[in-house]
């Protein structure tokens, strides 16, 4: 069945994003205006089939959100799942441009949503785009040309490994890189040295045959079509990938027999790594210009950084690469601080992907050398940026979204608690409000466990004194607290760290108070970026950070999963634990019953002075439940709810440990959030594990 829900023109400024999608990244305003024309919204249910093997094409799909399966038949006509898609992947693309049917049927695997261009449009799009275009023509091109073969290198990709100073490490790099990819993204890699380092390299290849010397090949004479001729020239790592040699030819090489190479390691290998040489030469350009995304290292220094922008423009004007698929990775100079993954701070027009931290010991794991750092330093930070450069180029990257809802947020740590316990790997975070507390503890070292006994430290007693205080009191026009106790507070808990001192990514949210813009932390001192995301309106004084004055996250996204999936995690479990209308309905109902309860016990009590406690506490409740704060939180948490609601379907597992019976300042009873947190994450478990295999 294959029955669209509805196809509409979308509101993209307020809806989706067209940039916010890799294939669209890198277009002008004017480009992303010329491609609004021609995409439609369509929503798929689970089920439901997009298109079948066999089929004529007709359009052009990329998935917003949600999951989809291939399937291919074989000769019995039996249907087996090959690979699945996430958001931010596109297909149909190879039957509109090789006029052959689909070879694969295309199911989504869940509620979904989906960009689609007819297939008139795409082809019109192409005319009048250059750049999506040269995009295209470049991630297909090579595979094109070998059509029988489209299908087995779909999902493979050529990554190049560049830099413009010696001594960096490149050549180490690629080969922990290589190894990475293959241990922690189960992915068949092929490194292609073109480099200065072979003879190195070759030392730590562990041969099949050993008497037989380890052949360079000659582009000149190879034959693609044998594959056992061709198998001769690649050899085995020890760290479980697969090395092949160029040897350096005097006269020039027809661009058809780098194409050539290429699709034939795509055909075999998941992920293509080129180590390129210091000075490219025309040989090393085609190459270049055949690779779907180029890692550019760079040293950690002004001059460096001015002179990797400049080359980086260069790359991207010469061979029309987007913004997004040409990547800085800096490489710590031994002045600073350890530091992490994923955006830390900015250059000009050039945001760093990736920070290698410096590791004084790596003389130790020399390439030709049988040890490999990141297999036996796998916890250290270079290991850790390593294994989250493989995962994301490979599209595998986890990532967990906790959502804002004060105390409620406590049911985080028993869905922590799961995760660790199942060993379900997490490679990037995003949190709002007390999502971002529970997930930086996490982040900073903490255990599920260790996390449990800091929120059980918040006793009824201590609770107040620890979080706020007397002291911090404030004057009620810039909000009641000061917010200088919770950040003594956090500190207490994680000192003066800064992002980059993190065992994992987050990414932490608050709001632009005057702008209302979304505001994503992920560089400076971490206490700081999580007072501001806890910033309640009206409670805690706005932070000036930034040159901004912030407020808490979960006022604009109290679900931040569209922040994960903007940058390309693909697999997203989101931890929504705010109350739906039915649950509020429900507290309600709970709060009058012990209401009445107590009136009918003050009713019956015989002793005055008791009677007269107890009225005083009916009275109370009634008189006070609309206390200031009790407005402002609920207010909040009924926005919030359908907020987190629509943003939770963007998604592939969402986990809701709702707690009806408890009020949003309990942050001294633990137990229960904790308790609700481990239930649910359970019921959802096997989902999750599905999700980490595909």
């Amino acid at each position: 069945m294959s029955i669209w829900s509805f196809g509409k023109k979308s509101d993209f400024t307020k809806e989706y994003s067209l940039q916010n999608i890799p294939l669209f990244a890198g277009l002008t305003p004017i480009e992303i205006n010329t491609l609004e024309k021609y995409v439609r919204l369509v929503e798929c249910k689970r089920g439901d089939i997009i298109y079948e093997q066999g089929a004529e094409s007709d359009a052009f799909y990329v998935i917003i959100s949600g999951r989809f399966k291939v399937l291919q038949k074989n000769k019995n006509q039996e249907s087996h799942i090959i690979a699945y898609y996430h958001r931010g992947d596109y297909f149909g693309e190879v039957s509109l441009l090789t006029e052959k049917p689909h070879s694969v049927t295309i199911q989504a695997v869940n509620d979904a949503l989906i960009f689609k261009i007819d297939k008139k449009d795409f082809l019109k799009l192409l005319a009048d785009t250059p750049s999506i275009s040269v995009h295209l023509s470049r991630s297909l091109g090579m595979r094109l040309k070998q059509r029988d073969d489209v299908d087995k290198i779909r999902g493979s990709k050529i990554v190049s490994v560049f830099s413009a100073v010696p001594g960096i490490g490149k050549t180490t790099f690629v080969v922990n890189l290589a190894a990475s990819l293959f241990h922690y993204a189960k992915k068949k890699v092929a490194v292609v040295e073109l480099g200065a380092r072979f003879k190195e390299l070759e030392k730590g290849v562990a041969r099949i045959i050993e008497d037989k010397d380890f052949k360079p090949l000659e582009l000149s004479k190879a034959d693609f079509n044998h594959e056992k001729v061709m198998k001769e020239h690649m050899a085995s790592h020890h760290g479980g990938f697969d090395v092949v040699y160029l040897k350096k030819e005097k006269e020039e090489i027809h661009e058809k027999k780098i194409v050539s190479l290429l699709t034939f390691l795509l055909i075999h290998y998941d992920v293509v790594l080129v180590d390129m040489p210091l000075e490219v030469a025309a040989l090393d350009l085609k190459v270049l210009s055949q690779s779907d995304n180029i890692l550019f290292l760079c040293r950690e220094n002004p001059r460096d950084l001015e002179n990797a922008h400049k080359m980086i423009h260069d790359l991207e004007q010469s061979f029309q690469f987007l913004g997004n698929e040409i990547r800085l990775v800096l490489v710590q100079d031994g002045s600073k601080k350890t530091v992490g993954v994923s955006g830390t701070k900015e250059v000009p027009e050039r945001k760093i992907f990736a920070r290698l931290p410096l590791v004084s010991d790596m003389q130790d794991f020399p390439i030709e050398g049988s040890r490999l750092y990141v297999t036996e330093r796998s916890g250290d930070p270079y290991s850790r940026v390593l294994r989250y450069l493989a995962r994301d180029m490979t599209g595998s990257l986890v990532g967990l979204v906790l959502g804002s809802g004060a105390a409620f947020g406590l049911a985080h740590i028993g869905v922590i608690k799961v995760l660790e316990r199942q060993k379900i790997p997490i490679d990037v975070i995003a949190g709002s409000s007390i999502g971002a507390f529970i997930g930086v503890l996490w982040a900073s070292g903490y255990s599920a466990d260790e996390c449990e006994k800091i929120a059980k430290n918040l006793t009824k007693q201590s609770a107040f004194l620890q979080l706020v205080g007397m002291k911090d009191f404030s004057m009620a026009h810039h909000g009641f607290f000061k917010g200088q106790q919770i950040v003594r507070y956090i500190k207490s808990l994680i000192g003066e760290k800064t992002f980059q001192d993190l065992d994992i990514p987050i990414k932490v949210i608050a709001t632009d108070l005057f702008t209302s813009e979304e505001i994503v932390l992920e560089e400076g001192e971490v206490a700081l970026a999580v007072r501001a995301s806890i910033s309640i309106p009206g409670i805690f004084r706005p932070v000036f950070l930034n040159n901004r004055y912030l407020i808490d996250g979960g006022v604009i996204d109290p679900l931040p999963v569209k922040v994960l999936a903007s940058v390309g995690v693909n697999k997203i479990i989101s931890v929504n634990v705010l109350s739906g209308f039915s649950q509020f309905e429900e507290r309600k109902t709970l709060i009058e019953q012990r209401t009445r309860v107590l009136e009918e016990r003050a009713k019956k009590e015989t002793n005055p002075f008791k009677r007269a406690w107890l009225s005083l506490q009916v009275h109370m409740r009634r008189r006070y439940l609309a206390n200031i704060f009790n407005v402002l939180m609920q207010t909040m948490q009924f926005m919030e709810s359908k907020i987190a609601s629509a943003a939770a379907q963007g998604s592939d597992v969402e986990i809701a440990p709702v707690v009806t019976d408890a009020h949003w300042a309990e942050f001294y009873s633990a137990d229960k959030f904790i308790q609700m947190g481990e239930e649910k994450a359970m019921e959802k478990l096997e989902e999750i594990k599905a999700l980490i295999r595909e």
